[in-house]
């Protein structure tokens, strides 16, 4: 790669986003962007790699690093830059054996990391497992690269190929811009003030909205966010395909907009709010001069969708129709620069503003055909990474429909996803059926399943009792160990084995207190670490709770304590001064 840069332009807000988030999260494959093919028939390598050259000396974006100016991210544009194709030989590959090595090949491909400031931020490989037989892989950066770009640069490189082996130049028109044109328009319009009102607009919207959509999890939320992830697929059947045909005719809406309804009336009957942020894409490309370009043009938005149970689905598609057209004509101001904004609470446990994100993805969009050769998509699935709590993507190709979720595995198991895909397929079909009938009343489970999950309880109700929740409690603490229970506003933790060890002592010092099974006891503390320990220590004693507000009249409190006459009260040191307990013990909290 040439050292002598062409130019240094300040990257562009979307790229600048990227490269925050990447020297946060600890995996620096969180946004990679990966590609895999089988190829049958015989490819001229040298002409493979002749035409990724074309591309990249014909696309700015493709030669570009970055560094820091004055704190300031910079995109570093090389004047040439030759893409190392590698090309591997595997003869000693079984032929049975080949799919499962290129799809073991093709995810450790897209799993590498890139260094941003050395490049190059691309990389491709052309394993050959015999003179007709090859696994092509492809893996770029998300700084340099999005999903409208894949569709350019497989267009581009396939008439590259074709016209590097007849030995004439590539019919490519000449670009009107470069990415870097993009870039620094985009500066200029931000500094000029010119989308004052998209800012507005969104100010508007999600102002008062809600921080975190609480979903309901297989495990609470860690107090960091890992980014680990898995993946589900779950197919979607050519009827309801159909189905939601005749609904976007008979109702004027998209099938993206059909589709995202449905899936906020999941989240709605999943979490009870009617008040649903949830995230989405756009392409980002309003403009005709960015149609040919390859970089990261993706805008981010924030749809809140608000679900009303006793609505019918036809109503929920007029409002979503309106919601996304008013996002699009507002989709120009970058996601960060929002945020910026908006100043919503930050908390390293989830991302801003959403957490739950929906996408269409259009058939056809990720070919690469060469002349001679047969080209069929490799789908490496599991990347074992979730930038979001749930992400539900439709996708299509020439074998149909399937929705794709990527979930966080600190939370969800594969089982509740798989069930969730589930509850999604049945709830479209349900909505598609019976578009005027209330969404609340739209089934979630098939016929068959409801029978299967009621036959189940059946058979489970003359089984052992269900743990207490104290055990599940105790559970939970002993095999959480090292793990952060409690986060404390000052950033210091508690872990679940040290929760653990306090409210055992203080359940200890309950029962040396004379605190009973059965036994209720007052909890003198504000809403704090200290509290949370002594409900625990409270129930492992076999003891009731009942709270005090350390804030209220001293008065107010001692009336409560008369009425309930509880065996002790407890509270932290001191607090119990001149409080009249009664009959109940005066117990002070045990430290940690």
């Amino acid at each position: 790669m040439s050292t002598e840069p062409v130019m240094a332009v300040t990257a562009s807000y979307e790229q600048q986003r990227l490269l925050l988030l990447e020297q946060l999260a600890d995996d620096t494959a969180l946004y990679n962007v990966h590609f895999a093919f089988r190829w049958y028939g015989e490819v001229a390598v040298d002409v493979l790699r002749s035409a990724l050259d074309t591309l990249v000396a014909r696309h700015e974006v493709l030669r570009t690093t970055f560094r820091p100016v004055a704190g300031v991210p910079q995109q570093i544009i090389a004047e040439r830059l030759a893409v190392p194709l590698r090309h591997t030989r595997r003869t000693d590959v079984a032929p049975a054996a080949r799919e499962d090595e290129a799809l073991r090949l093709a995810a450790a491909h897209a799993r590498a990391p890139f260094d941003l400031a050395t490049g190059p931020l691309l990389r491709a490989d052309l394993v050959s497992f015999s003179a007709t037989e090859h696994a092509f892989l492809l893996t770029l950066h998300h700084t340099v690269f999005d999903g409208w770009s894949a569709g350019v640069l497989f267009d581009e490189l396939t008439e590259a190929y074709a016209a590097e082996a007849d030995g004439t130049a590539p019919r490519l028109d000449e670009l009107p811009l470069q990415y870097a044109d993009f870039g620094e328009w985009q500066q200029e319009m931000l500094e000029r003030g010119a989308w004052e009102g998209q800012f507005a607009h969104w100010a508007e919207r999600l102002g008062d909205a809600p921080a975190v959509l609480e979903l309901p999890t297989d495990r609470p939320r860690p107090a960091v966010q890992t980014f680990r992830g898995e993946l589900v697929e779950l197919a979607l059947p050519p009827s309801v395909e159909d189905a939601m045909a005749a609904a976007c005719r008979r109702y004027r809406c998209t099938r993206f907009g059909t589709l995202l309804a449905a899936f906020a009336v999941l989240l709605h009957r999943l979490t009870g709010s009617d008040d649903l942020v949830i995230g989405t894409v756009d392409a980002g490309r309003n403009r005709v001069e960015l149609e040919r370009l390859i970089g990261l043009f993706t805008s981010t938005l924030a749809l809140r969708v608000p679900v009303r149970g006793t609505e019918p689905f036809s109503e929920l598609l007029g409002t979503v129709r309106s919601l996304v057209a008013e996002a699009q004509s507002n989709a120009d101001v970058p996601f960060a620069r929002l945020v910026e904004r908006l100043r919503p609470a930050r908390a390293h446990s989830h991302n801003p503003l959403f957490q739950v994100m929906f996408d269409v993805q259009p058939g056809g969009a990720h070919r690469l055909r060469l002349p001679g050769v047969r080209s069929e998509p490799l789908r490496v699935r599991d990347r074992g990474i979730s930038l979001f709590d749930l992400s539900l993507s439709v996708e299509t190709d020439e074998s149909g429909s399937r929705l794709v979720a990527e979930f966080a595995t600190d939370l969800f198991d594969r089982a509740t996803v798989t069930g969730l895909l589930e509850s999604y397929r049945t709830l479209l079909t349900g909505l598609l059926a019976e578009p005027d009938r209330p969404v609340d009343e739209a089934p979630l489970l098939t016929e068959e399943s409801r029978a299967a999950l009621l036959d189940r309880y059946d058979r489970t109700s003359e089984t052992a009792p269900a743990p207490s929740v104290t055990e599940l409690i105790a559970r939970r603490l002993r095999e959480s160990g090292a793990a952060p229970a409690i986060v404390h506003p000052d950033g210091s933790a508690l872990t679940y084995r040290q929760l653990d060890l306090w409210s055992g002592d203080i359940a200890s010092v309950l029962a040396k207190e004379g605190v009973r099974p059965g036994a209720s006891v007052a909890l003198l503390l504000p809403r704090s670490a200290e509290g949370i320990a002594a409900i625990l220590g409270v129930l492992r004693a076999g003891a009731s709770y009942l709270p005090l507000d350390p804030d209220q009249p001293r008065a107010r409190n001692e009336a409560i304590l008369d009425a309930a006459r509880p065996a002790a009260v407890l509270a932290a040191d001191g607090a119990l001064a001149g409080l009249a307990t009664g009959a109940a013990a005066a117990v002070t909290l045990p430290p940690p």
